[in-house]
C-alpha cells in the first residue's frame, strides 16, 4: 500500500489495511509505504519476481501520482497490478497507454456496460423521448428499479427490507445488498472491466471480445 501525504488519504490507505488483515490469509504478507516519510522507490523493496505484485496507490495528488507511476513502471517486475483511485480517471498529465511493465487498475463507480441488451432498449427509448443519452445516474436508476420491480413482484408479501435483501440470480451481478448496522441497505457487489480494443469489457465477456466489437 502506498499511502499519501493527505489525512483523507491515511483514512482510505487504512481501510484498505483493515481490509486485508481481515481478508488474507496469514502466509499473504503486504507493506505500507508512506509518502509523509518516505518515496514510492521504497515500493520496490517490497515487490517479488515471479510472483503477481499488486500496488494500492492511495494519492489522489496529479503530480505525485505522475512521478511515482513512471518510476514503477520502471522497476516493478511485468505485470504488476498498480491500483488507483477514481480521481485518476480525470488527470491530463498521466499518459496510462505509455505504461508498459504495469497494468493499471481504477476503482470507480460509473462504468455502464452499453452492450447490455435491455439497457440498449433503455437508451432507445429515453434518445426517442429526450433527445439526449441517459447520464450514468440514469442508467443506475433504471437498474435499481428493474432490479427492485422483479423481487417485489415475485415476493408482494414480503417486507420492503425482506425484498432489498433478496439474493439470487435475477441481480445479473448488478447489486448485492448487505443491511448496515446504522441503517440502510450498501450494495456490496463489485465489477471488474478490461480494456480491449480501447473499450472497457466486463471481465466475464473478455472471452466474447470478437463478438463486441463494432
Amino acid at each position: 500500500i502506498v499511502k499519501g501525504r493527505k489525512t483523507r488519504e491515511a483514512e482510505v490507505s487504512e481501510a484498505f489495511r483493515t481490509a486485508l488483515d481481515s481478508l488474507l490469509p496469514e502466509k499473504v504478507k503486504y507493506s505500507v509505504v508512506d509518502l509523509t516519510n518516505s518515496t514510492v522507490s521504497n515500493v520496490e523493496t517490497h515487490l517479488m519476481d515471479g510472483r503477481q505484485n499488486i500496488v494500492i496507490y492511495v494519492s489522489s495528488d496529479e503530480p505525485i501520482v505522475n512521478s511515482g507511476l513512471s518510476f514503477l513502471n520502471k522497476s516493478c517486475p511485468k505485470n504488476t497490478i498498480v491500483l488507483g483511485l477514481p480521481t485518476w480517471m480525470n488527470f491530463e498529465s498521466v499518459d496510462f497507454n505509455a505504461m508498459e511493465n504495469i497494468h493499471i487498475a481504477f476503482m470507480d463507480n460509473n462504468f455502464i456496460n452499453q452492450n447490455n441488451p435491455e439497457r440498449i432498449r433503455y437508451r432507445k427509448r429515453f434518445v426517442g423521448v429526450y433527445f439526449d443519452d441517459p447520464m450514468s445516474s440514469g442508467y443506475s436508476g433504471f437498474d435499481l428499479i428493474r432490479y427492485l420491480v422483479v423481487r417485489l413482484s415475485d415476493n408482494p408479501d414480503k417486507s420492503w427490507n425482506d425484498v432489498i435483501a433478496v439474493r439470487d440470480q435475477k441481480s445479473n451481478g448488478t447489486f448485492s445488498f448487505k443491511r448496515m448496522n446504522r441503517g440502510g441497505f450498501e450494495n456490496n457487489n463489485i465489477s471488474i472491466s478490461v480494456m480491449e480494443d480501447m473499450k472497457l469489457i466486463p471481465i466475464e465477456d473478455l472471452g466474447k471480445a470478437q463478438d463486441l466489437r463494432p
